[in-house]
């Protein structure tokens, strides 16, 4: 709900600000709000992909207006066995096996791939290796 709601108010103050002049300082101030508030999110791992994507959508929205971000979306995907081998790491983590957990971490960094551990559980990242 809390994302709907910026969400929605952001759309809301970007529309008032171009209704007001085309005042474009006010409108990118309103974009600029919403990108914070959802990265104050993603740094909290509180925004789901639901919600990332909604606003993703009202990014593309505003920018259909001004034409000037450089919106290319990627969704990074990892091969079968990659996603193999983070369940594998997952369930020796959750075993205490630490040897095997560190194992399996590097054989990830050695295909570009990085683990970290959060309160949340385990993210990944691709790296150059």
């Amino acid at each position: 709900p809390a994302v709907s709601k910026f969400i929605k108010n952001a759309a809301k103050d970007f529309e008032k600000a171009l209704d007001n002049d085309l005042d474009t300082s006010k409108a990118l101030a309103a974009v600029h709000s919403m990108v914070k508030q959802a990265n104050a999110l993603v740094e909290e791992q509180k925004l789901g992909e639901k919600d990332a994507t909604k606003v993703l959508d009202q990014l593309m929205a505003f920018d259909k207006v001004l034409g000037v971000l450089e919106l290319e979306v990627k969704e990074e995907k990892l091969t079968a066995e990659q996603e193999k081998l983070i369940n594998a790491r997952e369930a020796a983590r959750k075993k205490k096996d630490w040897k095997e957990s560190d194992r399996i971490r590097d054989e990830l960094r050695k295909q570009g791939i990085a683990v970290e551990d959060t309160p949340y559980g385990q993210r990944w990242k691709r790296i150059q290796t």
